[in-house]
């Protein structure tokens, strides 16, 4: 089997970066100073094709962004029988409070959630720095965020 190249690769982390919904974010923990603290929220992209969540207020990892906004985002194929060797996308960079969102994109994929931003919750925009793709064993591709969102040359 012939090895995949950089642009497969790059092709397979963005069809998962695009079609996923939910993501695994790992924040730093303000209760426990120097711990990860993980939950799942689910994800739409903008249109620049970075990452929006909707979170509370009051939840615990949106005081962590706050407090600290560096975090991680992890997207994958979980219907592997073996979810260690399927695909995965690990994301890390900064999560901020995005206040020139609308929502029109985030409430087309999670309709549920359109009374929620009545409440206290509020969008976020994830700036990626980092991504690492790991399409199974040997395949994988490291990239600057930048580079992983604009480039078509790696």
């Amino acid at each position: 089997m012939k090895p995949a190249g950089p642009m497969e690769l790059l092709k397979e982390a963005k069809k998962l970066y695009s079609s996923s919904r939910l993501a695994v974010l790992s924040t730093h923990s303000k209760k426990l100073e120097g711990f990860p603290f993980g939950s799942i929220v689910g994800y739409a992209l903008d249109y620049n094709d970075q990452i929006l969540i909707l979170i509370s207020a009051l939840a615990q990892h949106t005081q962590n962004l706050l407090a600290n906004p560096k975090a991680s985002l992890l997207v994958g194929d979980w219907n592997q029988e073996a979810p260690q060797v399927g695909c995965r996308l690990t994301m890390m960079g900064q999560i901020m409070p995005a206040t020139d969102v609308d929502g029109g994109e985030y409430f087309q994929k999670f309709p549920e959630t359109k009374e929620w931003a009545k409440l206290d919750f509020s969008f976020f925009r994830f700036e990626m720095e980092k991504a690492l793709y790991v399409g199974g064993f040997g395949r994988i591709l490291d990239l600057k965020g930048e580079d992983f969102l604009h480039s078509s040359k790696i």
